[in-house]
């Protein structure tokens, strides 16, 4: 039976997931969200070497989402439409593993007001006025997508991107999100799409939120970006030159020493 795991016992908190794969942006992830923030961290475990759940353990709590994923169907297994678009965006059979156990990371929050952060996103500000976009009356926050379109079976008319989500915990919506993961998933390419999908099935009350709060790498260079989402092959530029934050704090500081 799905469902939450624990009642809540934090106001607030963030939640991120690792698999081995990911692993590397740990210490680069924590550096940035350490800087600004120090609300609670889960981390979830998606498959992680026994020294990356060590390292976790030293900087939050950890719960194990590492499960048996044979419920996660392979590219052999999906709808032809489907697999037609996962020749086309180069999708991977890893990359759905822990994309598809992400929904199942949601229910083990043990915080009212929840932020879920991929490892990808650079967090540059103190997250407090995110945490305010999302309340009863609106119990899910993301950023809408711009030019994407679904494939598959179930089509929606807007996408919202799962790299941040501001979320009340206890929504029914979740609990959902999870069941079509577990029944459906040869049916849409990430778990961003099924949620998308069942926001608009739903009626779901949704805050959209701005830009500045998951900046897409595809858009291009921002020094205001809130948080900077290095989507795609763009995390080459953590490796080799640590995100943005080095150079944005740079032209920020030459800027504010220059006359007006």
């Amino acid at each position: 039976m799905i469902h939450w795991a624990r009642n809540p016992n934090e106001e607030r908190g963030v939640i991120c997931g690792c698999d081995q794969r990911q692993e590397w942006l740990l210490p680069w992830w924590w550096e940035r969200y350490s800087f600004y923030n120090n609300y609670p961290v889960l981390f979830c475990d998606f498959g992680m070497s026994k020294e990356a759940k060590l390292w976790c353990q030293k900087h939050g709590e950890v719960v194990s989402v590492d499960f048996d994923e044979t419920f996660i169907k392979s590219r052999q297994d999906v709808s032809s439409e489907l697999e037609s678009a996962w020749s086309r965006e180069n999708f991977k059979s890893a990359s759905r593993s822990a994309w598809f156990k992400k929904p199942f990371a949601f229910l083990e929050s043990p915080y009212k007001t929840s932020i879920w952060l991929d490892l990808d996103c650079e967090v540059l500000c103190h997250l407090g006025n995110l945490f305010e976009y999302c309340s009863i009356h609106m119990p899910l926050a993301m950023r809408e997508e711009e030019g994407i379109t679904t494939a598959g079976a179930f089509s929606c008319s807007t996408i919202y991107n799962g790299g941040v989500i501001v979320f009340q915990h206890g929504i029914e919506i979740l609990l959902e999100h999870a069941r079509w993961t577990l029944f459906s998933n040869q049916d849409f390419s990430g778990d961003d799409v099924i949620l998308s999908f069942l926001i608009e099935k739903t009626k779901t009350p949704i805050f959209s939120l701005p830009k500045e709060w998951n900046w897409d790498s595809i858009y291009g260079v921002s020094f205001f970006a809130n948080i900077f989402h290095w989507t795609r092959k763009t995390k080459e530029i953590i490796k080799t030159q640590g995100g943005i934050k080095p150079s944005r704090d740079e032209f920020l500081g030459l800027k504010l020493l220059t006359p007006s």
